[in-house]
């Protein structure tokens, strides 16, 4: 790849893109995992930082879109100055249709810049992992019973902290943020977890990152994590 490839990969609490992303980093793809990047923001910008700490731990609602924003695009800038191509993956941004737009408007005035200067160009993208109400909610009682069964506290990710009324809610957002992403990011593909093993997704985001046969990189993941399909 002779290109810097930005895909955000979003999707329902519990649904599976952290292992996605695992199998993607096992593939050489950078992965930048939102609440890590948030972390690294608020030891660079302290008043961010203060900003950060109250809407994770205070308020319990998801960091602004201009703060989330800000720090991907600061870890992106940072990293492209060392990296010049390939696919990077971007672990839960885009939650909300200003993230979107915001990577969107950065990525093309970089992209006026770098053809000026002659490096590789950044292509972009967005994928939707989809899971049922009920697949969902099985996957995270299931993370809660393997994290007790280890004699570990559940982490607030694996409680999920998921009434079914966000899942009544989700369908109606996730159109629309799809329609946003279409028009801001460019291609969008929708993955059903429900059909796919997290594996075989991320065989298909690879696949259609580097145009190579999804079959043979399950395969290949397969036997490096030693799944059995």
């Amino acid at each position: 790849m002779n290109h810097r490839f930005v895909l955000p990969i979003v999707g329902p609490a519990g649904c599976g893109k952290g292992t996605c992303c695992t199998f993607l980093e096992g593939l050489g793809a950078h992965v930048l995992t939102t609440s890590a990047v948030l972390e690294d923001h608020s030891k660079r910008d302290a008043s961010a930082g203060k900003i950060i700490h109250e809407y994770k731990h205070v308020l319990k609602q998801n960091v602004p879109d201009e703060i989330a924003s800000a720090a991907m695009i600061g870890t992106l800038r940072r990293l492209f100055r060392q990296v010049h191509s390939g696919l990077f993956g971007l672990d839960g941004f885009g939650r909300g249709p200003d993230q979107f737009a915001r990577l969107a408007e950065w990525i093309e005035n970089r992209n006026a810049h770098y053809e000026q200067v002659g490096l590789p160009l950044i292509k972009r993208g967005a994928v939707f992992l989809t899971l049922t109400e009920k697949e969902t909610l099985w996957r995270v009682e299931k993370r809660v019973e393997e994290a007790l069964a280890r004699g570990e506290i559940p982490r607030a990710t694996d409680l999920g902290d998921i009434p079914k009324q966000r899942y009544d809610e989700y369908a109606p957002i996730q159109e629309r943020l799809k329609k946003v992403a279409e028009s801001t990011m460019g291609l969008v593909t929708i993955i059903d977890l429900g059909k796919h093993s997290t594996l075989e997704a991320a065989a298909m985001i690879y696949g259609m990152t580097y145009e190579a046969d999804p079959n043979v990189i399950a395969m290949h993941l397969r036997e490096r994590f030693q799944e059995v399909a």
